[in-house]
């Protein structure tokens, strides 16, 4: 087999002359896209910048070319079968091989297989891949299915910041616009274009399978030494490759299976060829096994598997898989019905956030190192989990590898959202299924796949147009019966067939769907007692974020607020002129709406407003990190006898630089949520329960050993005025929430004195004193409670090349303190954190670029709550 990539010497052209955009033809090489080619190569301004966005609809409302020559070696030309693959074309397409049409493309989530030898020549060979542009695509079958028309003006109403008809075409849904991202549905070649040719047979597929066997059964084991001891003591393995066989089997083939442990052991097996499919087994004892980070070691163990003629290699696949056993675990139980899952025979608290894609311009923002950047960071910040929302793709290898590696879990949502899809069209249908098994195949030996789940919120919008839109039954029925049919029954079926390993849930929300909850499954999708919940009561419904406490899920899998992005960020796409929070540049960079007024509201609830709009964009900033950081807390607190077992945030990343949920922005600037993720998913950490009657002290642990900590605390006034102070040394259980502390506030408050003016600091440390946690709580909201010039002093002090340490000391009270530098980039070991009066700390920084070190120590600014309040 020989296999040749088609990189170089390609030419993009326009093919619609209108507008005025003539003879564009440009060199580019693969992969790459339209936008990003036009950008490169400044035919139009940076669609990210101002307003720019809104003038380049004629990109995407055009049709374009890419070609290319190649010729092929005598041999190649000597194999029985010659293929071209188009691992992703995005996305109408029609394709030309020396002026002959091979085939088309419909879908930029699956990957096409042509066969070209009866139209290769010894000679020149010349290559054309026409793309047709979307828009005139969707209109079309808007136009043609009259039933369906309505949700045009779905879109239109309630989703102005898209283009309507998405639904209709396989392409990324969030390029056509959403409420945190622009209207850029980007067109080209974004993945990779390989010649392959081979003799008889290649290899198609590989599915490995695990059986695990426990020494004690994970769902009996207790959480004592019994727990403690639970191991795996051996693990069968089945791989069954799956051989793609054009004709007859000529000569003695076999495959070869090689598996290299962690620990530096051989395993081989081989077995010969008869059918297309061939079955490998062996057995590993005491296997190294892959874990989340928290919990140890994301051991990878390589996988080779060879296809030989004889002693000839003729293909060949290398792998990296994880030994580990991931359960989703649903019983009954006297609050509903429990949604967890067990790694190892652990039950893990699942900690992390939704993931959308890199960049607008998938392809430039691989090639920018936006998936180890952003991956790492959310590792860094304590994650264990990712979702991979279904309004983007299903994402690049370079994503799941990092993943595999980093120990980070990965909830892999279908690409369905917030639509009704034409399923009852069966050319579409079967379009899908043959996506959906190419997907499923490439996936589902990921270490770190950990779920499969049919759609985002398509099940959740039905219920909600039932409700609100009051359709006629006989509509409703026939809208039910097509999403049942696919999203519980197609889609399992296909899930259990190619990947019986991985559970399978509908949507997201759900609570299990209609078929498996007698009838209820669309009307309460969003049911607290089982399954998972998104909660937008704060934010959309404009709840204060003190109603995180009331609700009590058993996952909830979406939820969060808005912020800016560093100023830094917002300097790469607005003048300075436009620096207010209703500029028209600004509220272009924000799709929700009105959500700039609403960031505002949240903000003038809980604080006082500077005038300065550098100043707004930081406190917007913390009040973010506040909000959700109550959450967590709260949702950490009740994963006993398994009440509430998840908490992925909206959202991680940005696409572009946008004002969002997100943690991250865009360039990958941590916000004040990220600094505090780290803290409030740390698998060992300390919260303060506030009220108007008590407080109360927890612990919470999310690691397979009882961890032993000393948690001190102090409640004060602004002064420093001591009212109650306490420390406790204390062993908290594995994967248990323990209530320290409970503390009557009207016994302390003999004097009647203000108690909302009082502050809780809290500390947690090892046995050996080391610091692992500092916190701080209010009774009541911070405009109320009468901060004092803290009187920051600070130094930085060189340590090494790479690693700066800044000491800070308080002179009174400093809350949310805050490092930056307007010139250069670093990494902080933490910020947005509270000092008590009197009190230093030690922090690390670490510069990005190695050229400015020796001004970065004059280039540190260390500022706290009250100066961004001073006016």
């Amino acid at each position: 087999m020989k296999k040749i990539k088609l990189i170089d010497n390609w030419k993009l052209r326009h093919e619609s002359h209108y507008q005025g955009k003539k003879n564009i033809e440009l060199d580019v090489k693969i992969p790459t896209t339209v936008f990003e080619a036009l950008i490169n190569n400044e035919i139009i301004e940076d669609p990210f910048y101002g307003e720019n966005e809104n003038q380049i609809s004629w990109v995407y409302e055009s049709n374009w070319a890419y070609e290319t020559n190649f010729i092929l070696s005598d041999e190649i030309l000597n194999y029985e079968f010659i293929l071209i693959k188009f691992y992703g074309l995005d996305t109408l397409t029609e394709i030309y091989l020396n002026d002959q049409k091979i085939g088309e493309t419909k879908n930029a989530f699956r990957s096409y297989e042509l066969d070209i030898k009866p139209y290769i020549k010894k000679e020149k060979n010349r290559l054309k891949i026409l793309f047709l542009n979307p828009i005139d695509h969707v209109n079309k079958q808007i136009k043609l299915h009259q039933y369906w028309r309505w949700q045009k003006l779905l879109a239109l109403k309630l989703y102005n910041f898209a283009i309507p008809g998405m639904e209709y075409l396989r392409k990324p849904m969030y390029a056509w616009g959403w409420d945190w991202g622009p209207k850029l549905p980007d067109i080209g070649i974004w993945k990779p274009v390989e010649i392959i040719a081979f003799n008889s047979l290649k290899i198609d597929s590989i599915h490995v399978l695990q059986d695990f066997f426990y020494n004690i059964d994970p769902l009996k084991a207790s959480y004592t030494k019994e727990f403690q001891d639970l191991q795996v003591d051996k693990v069968d393995i089945q791989v069954n490759v799956e051989l793609d066989i054009i004709d007859k089997i000529k000569g003695n083939h076999e495959i070869y299976l090689l598996l290299k442990t962690p620990d530096g052991k051989e395993i081989v097996k081989k077995n010969k060829i008869s059918e297309k499919l061939v079955t490998l087994t062996f057995s590993v004892n005491k296997p190294k096994l892959w874990w989340i980070n928290e919990l140890g070691t994301p051991h990878l163990h390589e996988l080779e598997v060879l296809l030989k003629k004889e002693d000839e290699i003729i293909d060949a696949r290398m792998l990296k898989i994880g030994i580990r056993d991931i359960k989703l675990i649903r019983i009954p139980d006297k609050w509903g019905e429990t949604f967890y899952f067990m790694l190892n025979g652990v039950p893990v608290f699942i900690k992390g956030a939704n993931w959308i894609p890199i960049d607008s311009f998938i392809p430039r923002g691989k090639k920018s190192g936006l998936y180890i950047q952003n991956i790492t960071a959310a590792r860094d910040a304590n994650m264990n989990c990712l979702r991979v929302w279904g309004g983007g793709i299903y994402e690049d290898d370079e994503f799941y590898d990092i993943c595999d590696e980093l120990g980070i879990l990965v909830w892999q949502d279908f690409p369905f959202a917030c639509s009704i899809y034409p399923f009852f069209d069966e050319k579409f249908l079967e379009d899908v299924e043959e996506e959906i098994i190419e997907n499923i195949k490439r996936l589902r030996n990921r270490a770190s796949l950990l779920l499969w789940c049919g759609n985002n919120e398509c099940e959740w919008l039905l219920a909600l147009n039932l409700l609100f839109f009051h359709f006629r039954i006989k509509s409703r029925k026939k809208w039910e019966k097509v999403n049942i049919n696919f999203f519980e029954r197609i889609l399992p079926k296909i899930v259990n067939e190619y990947d019986s390993q991985h559970a399978y849930w509908p949507s997201s929300p759900s609570n299990g769907g209609r078929l498996s909850n007698n009838g209820g499954g669309f009307i309460k999708s969003n049911d607290k007692k089982t399954g998972d919940t998104h909660y937008w009561s704060v934010w959309h419904l404009g709840k204060p974020f003190s109603a995180y406490r009331k609700f009590n899920t058993r996952f909830i899998s979406e939820y969060g607020l808005q912020s800016f992005p560093s100023l830094k960020t917002i300097s790469t796409f607005c003048p300075e002129e436009q620096y207010y929070f209703h500029s028209h540049i600004i509220k272009n960079h924000q799709k929700d709406r009105s959500s700039n007024k609403k960031i505002m509201s949240y903000m003038k609830k809980r604080f006082l407003i500077p005038d300065q709009f550098e100043k707004q964009v930081i406190l917007s900033q913390i009040m973010q990190a506040e909000a959700i950081e109550y959450g967590v807390e709260h949702w950490r607190r009740s994963r006993n006898d398994f009440r509430c077992m998840g908490s992925l945030y909206w959202q991680l990343n940005d696409c572009w630089p946008v004002i969002s949920w997100s943690s991250l922005d865009y360039n990958g600037r941590w916000k004040a949520l990220h600094y505090l993720a780290r803290k409030f998913y740390s698998p060992f950490f300390a919260s303060v329960i506030e009220s108007k009657n008590s407080v109360i002290m927890c612990i919470t642990n999310d690691l397979k050993q009882p961890q032993t900590a000393i948690f001190k605390w102090i409640i004060q006034d602004v002064d420093g005025k001591i009212f109650f102070d306490g420390e406790e040394t204390v062993t908290v259980p594995p994967c248990t929430s323990l209530e320290i502390k409970s503390i009557n506030v009207k016994k302390i408050n003999k004097s009647r004195v203000k108690f909302r003016k009082k502050i809780v600091f809290f500390y947690l440390y090892d046995e050996d004193r080391n610091l692992l946690q500092r916190g701080f709580r209010l009774f009541e909201r911070p405009k109320f409670f009468p901060l004092k010039d803290p009187r920051l002093e600070y130094h930085v002090k060189k340590i090494n090349d790479e690693n700066y340490e800044l000491t800070i000391l308080a002179k009174e009270i400093a809350l949310f303190v805050y490092i930056e530098s307007d010139r250069f980039e670093f990494n902080a070991s933490d910020n947005y954190f509270s000092l008590n009066k009197g009190e230093k700390c030690q922090i690390n920084l670490k510069p990005e670029d190695e050229q400015v070190r020796k001004e970065f120590a004059f280039s540190i600014r260390v500022n706290s709550l009250f100066d961004l309040l001073k006016q």
